[in-house]
């Protein structure tokens, strides 16, 4: 019983060693390439700012109107597109729907219907 004890703590130790091992060389690849990530970014930065060709205010990407919007101001106005044409078409439905009720409205609760046969299909 002793002797499968000890196998079974041996076989767990191992597991977690051999996991312990894996994350860690992960954590150093996962930081070398940040790291070279990070050196590529400031190179990619310092070779920008060196340009004679581009003036600064180009490199500014907040302007509020342009002839060339950035992405996220043609989102922004698509957004707004689509949100007018839901207000617009909830708008019609409405009116539709009111239109329908002065045509035809519902009747009082409780009174009864006039007999509907001489105007039924068929007669």
């Amino acid at each position: 019983m002793n002797n499968v004890l000890s196998r079974i703590v041996l076989a767990v130790v191992a597991a977690g060693s051999c996991a312990a091992a894996g994350a860690q060389m992960s954590d150093s690849a996962d930081m070398e390439r940040r790291a070279r990530n990070r050196e590529e970014a400031i190179a990619n930065h310092e070779r920008m700012q060196q340009r004679v060709d581009m003036p600064r205010s180009d490199m500014r990407r907040d302007r509020t109107s342009d002839a060339n919007p950035t992405v996220g101001q043609r989102i922004d106005r698509g957004t707004q597109s689509t949100k007018n044409f839901t207000h617009r078409t909830l708008n019609k439905m409405r009116n539709f729907g009111d239109r329908q009720n002065r045509k035809h409205p519902a009747p009082v609760p409780g009174t009864p219907e006039p007999d509907k046969a001489p105007h039924a299909i068929g007669k």
